[in-house]
C-alpha cells in the first residue's frame, strides 16, 4: 500500500490553483447579487461554486494520476519527473489507475449532484483531457490550445454551477489570456532546454 504522502503527491494539490477560474463567474454575480439577493441565495450559490472547484480538482488529479501512469517508463529517464510517485516506484501503474478513476468517477458524481450543466462541463473537460493524453499533447500549438480551452471551460463551468449566464467576454478574456501565457511558458521551455 503506498504512503498517503505519494498518494497525495500524485494528485498534485499544488496544480488545484488552475480550478480557481470556476470563482470567477461567483465573484462577478456576487459584486452585484449583495444589494440585491438575500444571504441565503449568496450562501447557496456560493456552496455550488465551491463543489465545482472540488469537482475540478478531483477531475484534474484523476487525470494526473493516470497520465503519470502512461508515462511512468519515460519519466524515469528524466531528472525531475523521475522522483514522481509512479516513476519512482511508490505507487504503482495499477494502484495510479485505480485512483485516477475513482478520482474522475467522484468528479464526476459531485458535477452532476450539484448541476447538471456543471457535470456535462466536468464531463467535457475529462474528454478534452483524454484527447490531450492520447496525443494534442505533442503537437506544438494545439497542446497549449487545449490547456487554454479546459482553463476557459472551469471558467464557463463556474456560472454552470450558479446558474448564472455565461459571459462569452469571460470565457474569451480566460481563453486568450491563459494561451498568451501558455506560449510564453513554451518559449522559456525552449530557451531552457537550449
Amino acid at each position: 500500500m503506498p504512503h498517503p504522502r505519494d498518494i497525495l503527491r500524485l494528485a498534485r494539490p499544488g496544480d488545484w490553483t488552475k480550478n480557481s477560474f470556476v470563482l470567477l463567474a461567483f465573484v462577478f454575480w456576487a459584486a452585484n447579487a449583495v444589494r440585491t439577493q438575500t444571504a441565503e441565495e449568496v450562501w447557496a450559490k456560493g456552496g455550488a461554486v465551491v463543489l465545482a472547484f472540488v469537482a475540478f480538482c478531483l477531475v484534474a488529479s484523476g487525470f494526473y494520476a493516470i497520465n503519470d501512469a502512461i508515462d511512468a517508463a519515460k519519466d524515469r529517464g528524466h531528472p525531475v519527473k523521475a522522483r514522481r510517485p509512479v516513476a519512482s516506484g511508490a505507487v504503482t501503474v495499477t494502484q495510479a489507475v485505480g485512483l485516477g478513476c475513482t478520482l474522475i468517477a467522484g468528479a464526476l458524481a459531485v458535477g452532476f449532484t450539484t448541476d447538471e450543466g456543471l457535470g456535462w462541463a466536468v464531463a467535457l473537460y475529462g474528454f478534452l483531457q483524454v484527447l490531450y493524453n492520447l496525443g494534442l499533447k505533442r503537437i506544438a500549438f494545439v497542446d497549449v490550445t487545449t490547456i487554454a480551452a479546459g482553463l476557459a471551460l472551469r471558467a464557463a463551468a463556474g456560472a454552470l454551477a450558479i446558474d448564472v449566464q455565461i459571459s462569452v467576454w469571460l470565457v474569451l478574456c480566460v481563453f486568450f489570456l491563459c494561451l498568451y501565457l501558455g506560449f510564453i511558458k513554451r518559449m522559456c521551455d525552449l530557451v531552457a532546454a537550449e
